[in-house]
């Protein structure tokens, strides 16, 4: 026996008149995420199909249907994550590559301002760090990498999405970011061969020593036009 897949159905029905309203445009939601659009019939009924199980958010506007004033809800999301490679290098026996790490923090919002306009910021800090020293040129049988070196980078996103239900079958997003990076990285040579101390090992220090920065920014505007249950002109 063939289940049906699970769908989400319903009549639109303007909130003033109690008449039902032909051509709305509507949006499934999932934590402030758009999953798909749709528009509804002459009869007011509308068909989204293939939906899991879980919670939604329903977003519907037409030139006909009445906008009441809401006051803003934000919904706040953030993470953070740590890794040190050099943990893993000393499990292994790799010692003598380094110690490499990487942490990264994500923060979220999304604020819905009125039904018909939405509001989401995105922060992210991703810091990298490497070092290599005479301890790991020592770990390395008949010395064959006597590089030391240390790099740093900071590199980090902000950026904002802004999405307004502009008509009953209409709706624009405006997207700006702003990304930077700022890296240095310095290398140096040793000599272990002269001695076996790490603490006597002669070194020549910042043989090489490289800055680097980028900045980008960016906008984009598109204007989203639900010509049907299935279809989308975009702008």
């Amino acid at each position: 026996m063939t289940t049906a897949p699970p769908a989400i159905q319903g009549t639109i029905v303007d909130a003033a008149t109690q008449q039902v309203t032909a051509g709305a445009a509507l949006t499934l939601l999932a934590a402030g995420e758009d999953l798909t659009t749709t528009t509804s019939g002459d009869d007011g009924v509308f068909r989204l199909f293939e939906v899991d199980e879980g919670v939604y958010q329903l977003l519907a506007g037409s030139l006909t249907t009445t906008v009441r004033p809401m006051s803003p809800i934000t919904r706040p999301c953030c993470s953070q994550r740590a890794q040190d490679f050099g943990r893993l290098f000393t499990l292994i026996g790799e010692n003598d590559i380094g110690v490499p790490s990487l942490e990264d923090v994500i923060v979220k919002t999304t604020t819905t301002i009125t039904d018909r306009h939405r509001l989401n910021l995105l922060r992210v800090f991703a810091p990298e760090r490497f070092s290599r020293t005479v301890d790991n040129v020592l770990e390395r049988p008949n010395f064959q990498n006597t590089l030391v070196a240390r790099t740093s980078q900071d590199s980090g996103l902000l950026g904002m999405n802004w999405r307004w239900l502009t008509g009953q079958s209409n709706f624009m997003t405006n997207t700006v970011f702003f990304r930077d990076s700022d890296k240095r990285s310095v290398q140096g040579d040793t000599f272990p061969e002269l001695v076996r101390c790490a603490q006597d090992v002669p070194i020549r220090a910042d043989i090489l020593d490289v800055r680097e920065a980028e900045r980008e920014y960016d906008w984009r505007g598109d204007f989203n036009y639900v010509t049907g249950p299935d279809d989308r002109m975009t702008g």
